[in-house]
């Protein structure tokens, strides 16, 4: 779907052209008033004629082309206007020179007066039109001791008046127009409560800045900051109140970064910092300094937040590992913002932060499971959260063991892709408030399988599949969908199959409450041995405390 252009562009742009025709237009007007004056007054006496048209061929591509040319080489504004005035005053004296002061070609001052007012506003324009009415006063100079009352004179009194007059009127209605355009621009980019840039003009300067960092192969970081129960203060103090800690916390914001950081209030109680040139390390320092000093910020009412302090959670993602398109890696920093909030980190980067290891098809087919996990996000949000705090939990362990790099790799992927073989399952049985029927219970027992089959093509995590086929298997032999036993059953999922538990007794479902962690740690302990391999439950214990 195509991007919307913003009205106040189309206007820009509309109003581009129209000046640039009309300069275009008076540059013709010159042109022929160059042909017409040889033809009337024999301007062309002096040289010979094929001499003559053909330099004023090559004057009127100087003057028309070559400014505008300019504007392709240089990016500061009007530079194009400023040589094509430098270029038509001169010329425009010389031809009423020689035509020693004719009525007519003076006609000719009011082109450069207009460009000038039309491009750079009333001073510029007055400004030329004092100097073309100087200028013609000091031709009629020659005149005026020979003949004070000249009717040539009096005419050119009126020519001056005329002129100025042209330059108040174009150049102050430049100048509205463009102050006009500046407030509407204001209004549509920036948010009226915290003087931010707002959602839609972030996604514009966003593109700009990932543009600037593809071209000079520099990183960029995002981060998104949610803040916590804000919903819960408002019900308490009311939106007014909320509307002040929203301040507040831009403020903040405001005063831990620097050109050419921004930040940007990217919906009711989310901001985005944009932080041009910071990599992951450096992004990940910034989010900790971020946490950190709106925690020990005193807002009033705070006391009534949990822990008695208003917080926030964050989620990053740095281009181009997370995304190379403004959507993409808005979408993974939102994704590790919600980890972040349904966690018990307050700092998360986006669950696949490295896809290092992966070949481009294949990530190209990352970005399919993605899709696939999106839809099952919709039946059932459980399950993206979840994916998220396993990972968590199963890397930890790994940490903990001393599991080789590639096995820890295999871990990442597999939590986020342990489920996926539920985008073939109704939404009705994974939101179902209560026991699952017999046949909606062997349904569900499939996923593991039709899980493995979805991730094969991932040629380069050799362990991804049997780990997704394999973290349901219970130690004993009595999981599915194969009735592994101990060893059997690959390390990475027996790891999986813990933390899997874990986080399903522990987060809170339609059918049931969820466990405190000492009651899910007593529950794994009674089936050590049984449901999980009992050297990693402790190990796993040990971690979680």
């Amino acid at each position: 779907m195509a991007e919307k252009i913003h009205p106040l562009v189309n206007r820009k742009e509309e109003l581009a052209e129209h000046i640039l025709v009309s300069h275009i237009t008076s540059v013709l007007v010159v042109f022929l008033a160059i042909i017409a004056l040889n033809v009337n007054f024999k301007l062309g006496q002096a040289v010979t004629g094929t001499l003559y048209y053909y330099g004023t061929i090559v004057l009127f591509l100087l003057v028309a082309v070559i400014p505008y040319l300019s504007k392709k080489f240089s990016s500061k504004p009007w530079t194009g206007e400023a040589l094509l005035l430098t270029i038509l005053f001169p010329l425009i004296m010389v031809l009423i020179y020689l035509t020693k002061g004719f009525d007519g070609s003076k006609v000719l001052l009011f082109v450069p007066v207009v460009i000038a007012a039309g491009s750079y506003g009333k001073p510029i324009g007055v400004l030329s039109a004092l100097i073309a009415s100087t200028a013609i006063f000091v031709l009629d100079m020659r005149q005026f001791f020979t003949n004070p009352v000249s009717p040539a004179f009096q005419i050119d009194l009126i020519y001056m008046g005329i002129l100025v007059t042209i330059a108040w009127l174009i150049g102050g209605l430049t100048d509205i127009e463009r102050r006009t355009h500046l407030q509407l621009l204001s209004l549509a980019n920036t948010d009226t409560l915290t003087g931010f840039i707002n959602h839609r003009h972030f996604y514009e300067k966003l593109t700009e800045e990932l543009e600037i960092a593809r071209v000079n192969s520099k990183p960029v970081s995002l981060i998104m900051i949610d803040i916590n129960y804000f919903k819960f203060f408002n019900d308490i103090y009311g939106y007014q109140k909320g509307d002040l800690v929203i301040v507040e916390i831009g403020r903040i914001l405001e005063g831990l970064i620097s050109p050419p950081s921004f930040v940007a209030r990217y919906g009711g109680d989310e901001f985005v910092l944009v932080l041009p040139g910071l990599n992951r390390l450096e992004a990940l320092h910034k989010a900790g300094e971020i946490e950190e000093t709106i925690k020990n910020y005193s807002i009033e009412g705070d006391h009534t937040q949990p822990g008695g302090k208003i917080t926030v959670s964050l989620g990053m993602a740095c281009f181009p590992e997370d995304g190379k398109k403004p959507r993409d890696l808005v979408k993974a920093a939102d994704d590790a913002c919600y980890q972040s909030k349904h966690s018990r980190s307050r700092i998360c980067f986006s669950v696949i932060d490295q896809l290092y290891s992966l070949s481009q098809p294949e990530k190209d087919l990352f970005d399919c499971f993605k899709a696939l996990l999106t839809v099952i996000n919709v039946k059932d949000r459980y399950t993206f959260a979840h994916s998220e705090r396993v990972m968590a939990y199963a890397l930890a362990v790994a940490e903990r063991i001393d599991l080789p790099e590639e096995q820890k790799t295999e871990l990442r992927y597999g939590a986020y892709l342990h489920d996926i073989g539920k985008v073939d399952i109704d939404a009705g049985i994974l939101n179902k408030n209560g026991p699952l029927l017999d046949e909606e219970w062997e349904i569900t027992k499939k996923h593991p399988v039709w899980g493995s089959d979805i991730v094969r093509p991932l040629l380069s995590l050799e362990g991804l599949v049997s780990l997704v086929r394999h973290h349901h298997e219970n130690y004993d032999g009595t999981g599915y969908p194969d009735g592994l036993t101990g060893k059997n059953i690959p390390l990475s999922a027996r790891i999986m199959r813990i933390a899997d538990s874990f986080d399903a007794m522990t987060t809170d479902r339609p059918y049931r409450k969820g466990m405190t962690h000492e009651e899910a740690i007593e529950e794994l302990k009674k089936y050590s041995g049984k449901t999980y391999d009992p050297i990693l439950v402790e190990a796993f214990i040990n971690t979680v405390k």
